[in-house]
């Protein structure tokens, strides 16, 4: 299954979506093609989408979507 799929929305912009790996959960978002050129490139991907959410880059990162990474690696409770 691939980790992406892309409908081209206009010449510069792809809809991005990602199914999460563990619940299947689904996540869509637009991006620049271009920014999707430096991503692919190994650019970091907080420097590539600065304007995604932590749970959306952790989607690209790892197709782990923001609630079962939650349930993976729970916040512990510091005083």
């Amino acid at each position: 299954m691939p980790l992406y799929a892309f409908t081209q929305v206009s010449n510069s912009i792809l809809q991005v979506t990602v199914t999460c790996k563990m619940c299947r959960k689904t996540v869509m978002f637009s991006v620049r093609r271009e920014e999707w050129e430096k991503f692919k490139t190994g650019i970091f991907v907080q420097d590539a989408f600065p304007f995604l959410t932590l749970g959306q880059r952790e989607m690209l990162i790892s197709q782990i979507c923001e609630e079962c990474w939650d349930t993976l690696w729970p916040k512990e409770n510091t005083p």
